[in-house]
C-alpha cells in the first residue's frame, strides 16, 4: 500500500512538472505580409474611347476585342482586375447613370453587408464602396455629363476564376488599388467628340 502511494504521488508531480511546458502566447491581429508594387503613372490615351488618363504602370492593360472601349487594367501579382467601360452620351445620361446604380445596388444588395457612396461635389462621379461577402468590392463612374462616360469596377480574382473574396484579409490590396481608382477619376481627361 505504502509502494502504490509512493508511485501515486511520483506519478502526479511528474505530470505536473511535464505537462505545462509550453506557454500561451497572445499573438496580435495582423494581415499577411503583401508586397505592393511602387506607384508609377503614366498617361495612356484612349483614342478610339474619347479619353486620356493616368494609369499606374503596375498594371497591365488588354483592351477587349469586341469592343474597343472595354478596358481591363491587372495586376497578376495581387490578383486585382479594374474593368473600364466607355460610353459616348447621346441623350441618355439618365439611362447610363441608372444603369450604374443598378449594377451596384441590384447586383448586391443580398450579399453586401453596406454599400457607401462618395460623390464629387458637382457630381461628376461616384464611388461606391461595398462590404461583404460581394464580388466588387468598388465600382465607381465618371462623366462630364454631355459627351462621356466611364463606369469602372474592381474585382479580386485568380488567374482561372474569380473568387470570393473575405473584404478583411484582402483590405490593403483594396486600399491600394483604390488610389488607382481615384488617380483615374482625376487625372481623366475628354477627348472631344469624333
Amino acid at each position: 500500500m505504502r509502494i502504490n502511494l509512493y508511485f501515486l504521488l511520483i506519478n502526479i508531480f511528474c505530470i505536473t512538472f511535464f505537462s505545462c511546458t509550453t506557454k500561451n502566447k497572445i499573438v496580435p491581429y495582423a494581415h499577411f505580409r503583401i508586397d505592393f508594387p511602387e506607384k508609377k503613372y503614366k498617361i495612356h490615351d484612349f483614342e478610339s474611347c474619347n479619353f486620356s488618363v493616368e494609369i499606374p504602370e503596375h498594371l497591365t492593360i488588354s483592351i477587349n476585342p469586341q469592343n474597343n472601349c472595354w478596358i481591363t487594367l491587372t495586376n497578376e501579382t495581387n490578383n486585382i482586375n479594374i474593368h473600364l467601360s466607355y460610353h459616348k452620351i447621346k441623350n441618355n445620361l439618365d439611362s447610363l447613370l441608372q444603369d450604374a446604380h443598378n449594377l451596384v445596388y441590384e447586383g448586391h444588395y443580398r450579399k453586401a453587408d453596406g454599400i457607401w457612396e462618395t460623390s464629387g461635389v458637382n457630381s461628376n462621379f461616384t464611388i461606391y464602396e461595398l462590404s461583404g461577402e460581394v464580388a466588387t468590392p468598388i465600382q465607381f463612374y465618371v462623366t462630364d455629363k454631355k459627351n462621356h462616360f466611364l463606369r469602372g469596377s474592381m474585382y479580386p480574382s485568380t488567374i482561372k476564376k474569380m473568387i470570393k473574396i473575405n473584404r478583411d484579409s484582402l483590405r490593403p490590396v483594396i486600399d491600394f488599388y483604390k488610389k488607382d481608382i481615384e488617380k483615374i477619376i482625376e487625372t481623366i481627361q475628354w477627348n472631344s467628340q469624333n
